[in-house]
């Protein structure tokens, strides 16, 4: 015979946690096929031939609202997103961004971020990754070139971008817009496939890139279940210990 007391308070907590938990649990399988189809989607795009930027990245060349990251802006460029692209022009000296990154080779590096005068106006590229001790001494290369990657969009302009982190640069579009206001085109361009850097490291490829978006949401999902279920177990020993759960022949 089982004899079970339960305490309300604890009961109402375990509760709440485990729907709580199987919410989260439900809302990181959702997350997981929307990123296997991203993934899906964007290796797709990057199977076809360089398309030139598309028709409404050169409409809103210059429109501040677009190059600030304004959200209908951004609805209305999303379809081009991630889409393979090529432009010719050369790199400008002035002015590099860095970021701190980490390279398998060397280490600890930065990410260089330099304007790119294409035919087209200006677009900021996210060249690739720099040795820490090269930063005092790198400049792009000044010769002209055709350039592939992917196209980005900016960011949000009130930071609650709806998509993932490791898909969103920081690339300083507020500044570059001070530098070169109706030139600069409305995107940036990433994973770019040439090496821009004589004897460093070269850029990330579109495959590296792809190995570098994580698809790690269904091991969340299994974990906020774990969650729940140790929840119960706590639960269980705590009314066991108190004597509210006994099993009696």
């Amino acid at each position: 015979m089982i004899i079970f007391r339960p305490a309300l308070k604890p009961t109402l907590f375990v509760i709440c946690a485990t729907l709580l938990c199987i919410y989260l649990a439900l809302w990181q399988k959702d997350r997981a096929v929307w990123k296997e189809n991203l993934l899906s989607n964007m290796t797709q795009k990057w199977r076809e031939h360089p398309s030139l930027l598309p028709i409404i990245s050169l409409r809103l060349k210059g429109d501040k609202d677009a190059v600030m990251g304004n959200k209908n802006t951004l609805n209305l460029m999303q379809r081009d997103e991630l889409s393979l692209v090529t432009v010719t022009g050369y790199f400008l000296q002035y002015p590099l961004f860095y970021r701190t990154a980490n390279h398998p080779q060397f280490g600890q590096g930065y990410e260089v971020i330099a304007p790119f005068r294409a035919t087209e106006g200006v677009i900021p590229v996210v060249m690739g990754i720099i040795p820490a001790d090269k930063k005092q001494s790198y400049l792009p290369p000044d010769k002209p070139m055709t350039l592939t990657g992917a196209l980005r969009l900016p960011e949000t302009d009130n930071g609650s971008d709806v998509r993932p982190r490791d898909l969103v640069a920081q690339v300083p579009f507020n500044f570059y817009y001070k530098t070169f206001k109706s030139e600069l085109l409305p995107n940036y361009i990433t994973a770019t496939q040439h090496n821009h850097f004589g004897a460093f490291p070269v850029s990330k490829n579109t495959d590296e890139f792809l190995e570098n978006i994580p698809n790690n949401h269904i091991t969340y999902m299994w974990t906020w279940l774990f969650f729940a279920g140790t929840l119960w177990a706590v639960y269980i020993v705590w009314h066991y210990q108190n004597a509210r759960f006994k099993i009696r022949d």
